[in-house]
């Protein structure tokens, strides 16, 4: 499933469209169907053994949302895991993603397709001139959005236009449509399919790249009218996050 950004760095302004289109996996037409969630999968992993960092950040961040209320906010760690479906209600296991975002570098390692991204930028003859990889666990996805923002000089360029009798640098790329834009392919990445995400950053348009298919009942022709979320509970923590 791909995306593109077409427009990004003209004047400053951006304009995001949606480019998809589904890539073949079996039986021509087929759609993969989301009723088996990679996120609730009850892992081996004890949230007692997360990395303690990653865990202590993340509840913080929960409970300085203006996006949870106060309810949700007073309920002990334990509750507020499960709540958010990070941990198994009935044991003190986590689930695919409670390891994505607490866990340990070597326990996100052993998930089934955690998420690898590579960012690969093209001159105007559409060769590679540079790359940069996100391949070694180390980071929840929180924090992988914060490296490509933080890493890719790219993202720092900005234009000259006239501004009256003067001149302002206006940014090449907007940081809150970059980041929703990183996140969405997170998000709506299938996670029982392999495959690394993709930016690949050309003079003109920045394209981000997902493996796999559209879920059931969706197609390229009603994509920008209907809704259906691939991992809920993952939408739902980044949404409260404020990445999306």
């Amino acid at each position: 499933i791909s995306g593109t950004v077409e427009g990004v760095g003209k004047l400053g302004k951006n304009y995001l469209k949606q480019r998809t289109s589904p890539i073949p996996n079996g039986a021509a037409g087929s759609y993969l169907s989301v009723s088996n969630s990679w996120e609730d999968a009850v892992t081996q992993f004890d949230w007692h053994k997360a990395d303690p960092e990653k865990l202590e950040n993340l509840l913080s961040q929960i409970r300085d949302s203006d996006r949870v209320s106060d309810f949700v906010k007073s309920k002990e760690t334990k509750e507020l895991l499960d709540f958010f479906g990070m941990t198994d209600a009935e044991s003190d296991k986590m689930t695919n993603l409670g390891v994505l975002f607490v866990g340990q570098q070597t326990q996100r390692g052993r998930l089934s397709n955690a998420p690898v991204i590579q960012c690969i930028k093209y001159d105007e003859y559409g060769e590679k001139v540079n790359k940069w990889l996100w391949d070694d666990y180390r980071m929840n996805p929180k924090e992988m959005i914060d490296s490509i923002w933080e890493t890719v000089p790219e993202w720092k360029e900005s234009y000259e236009v006239p501004d009256g009798m003067r001149r302002k640098n206006v940014p090449a790329y907007d940081e809150s449509v970059i980041r929703e834009i990183l996140c969405n392919a997170l998000v709506h990445r299938p996670y029982t399919t392999r495959g690394d995400i993709f930016i690949n950053i050309h003079p003109d348009r920045v394209e981000v790249v997902n493996p796999g298919q559209l879920p059931l009942g969706v197609t390229p022709e009603n994509i920008l009218h209907k809704t259906l979320k691939r991992n809920e509970h993952l939408a739902n923590l980044c949404f409260v996050l404020h990445m999306m």
